[in-house]
């Protein structure tokens, strides 16, 4: 900033003269004017950041949190879906098992032993006049079934149904998802099979079917307990000893006697999965 000194001085003939000098100072003043409007156009721009981010934040959201993803294409949406199906199984496949095995292959079973806080199946009831028990063991097929219908329900209520949504870009649409269990040798395998198929720009892609396994020999442990009340139905009588001998060792098989009725606990050798069954008996 410059600063104009204007002065009278006396002059050699005695008249008056006017000077003028020419003073350049920087006042503080300045400085300040000028910090602050570069803090305020600072601010502003935070401002408007800030906006724009909340602004995709509430875009992106559903009715229960920011859980919408972007997806560069139908390829990258379909397997964001098989993994959300992956993490579904895997959460619920091996305590589900655990369940069905420790009730005799049903999940509500109407008759049953209460078994350290277990709910054992009775799957044979002795008669009172009649040597042997009465066989109401389910088959390996309803078994299976069971399984089959517990897991569909618990992957419905698990799956995220956000993925199932789309965008204004991204068309997914969505059938019905099928579930496949089968027993193969010491695993419990599961296939789900979802009709749904993802669209974007024109590229239409399929979701693949998902497959997980859980070490469990369910399939072997109920060959075990069929073995068991088939005797039990038959003789009156099973023979633990000869049966594990005759089995080489590879299953196990412990018996207690809560009165009146008989829990049969069997386990494979070097596995702690085990499948329980009650034999009810006549006071």
């Amino acid at each position: 900033m410059e600063t104009f000194i204007i002065s009278f001085i006396k002059m050699g003939n005695g008249k008056m003269g006017m000077s003028t000098k020419v003073k350049k100072s920087f006042t503080r003043h300045s400085n300040k004017s000028l910090n602050k409007r570069g803090q305020v156009t600072v601010f502003i721009i935070i401002g408007v950041l800030l906006i724009i981010v909340v602004a995709l934040l509430f875009w992106l959201r559903d009715d229960s949190g920011f859980r919408i993803p972007l997806f560069a294409d139908a390829s990258d949406h379909a397997s964001a879906i098989e993994r959300d199906i992956s993490r579904c199984i895997d959460s619920n496949l091996e305590p589900t098992v655990n369940l069905l095995a420790s009730q005799g292959g049903e999940f509500n079973p109407s008759s049953y032993r209460l078994y350290k806080g277990k709910k054992v199946g009775y799957v044979c009831r002795e008669a009172v006049e009649e040597k042997g028990c009465v066989n109401y063991m389910p088959t390996k097929d309803s078994i299976r079934k069971e399984l089959q219908k517990a897991l569909e329900f618990s992957v419905l209520g698990c799956f995220d149904d956000g993925l199932l949504e789309g965008s204004d870009s991204i068309l997914v649409e969505a059938g019905d998802i099928r579930i496949e269990v089968s027993f193969e040798g010491s695993n419990v395998r599961v296939a789900v099979v979802p009709d749904i198929t993802v669209t974007k720009s024109g590229n239409t892609v399929s979701v693949r079917r998902v497959v997980r396994t859980v070490s469990f020999p369910l399939g072997e442990l109920y060959d075990v307990a069929y073995d068991i009340v088939s005797d039990l139905s038959r003789y009156g009588e099973f023979e633990q000893l000869f049966y594990m001998l005759d089995r080489r060792g590879n299953y196990i098989i412990d018996v207690d006697k809560p009165y009146p009725d008989t829990v049969y606990i069997i386990n494979k050798k070097d596995s702690d999965d085990k499948f329980y069954i009650a034999i009810r008996g006549v006071e």
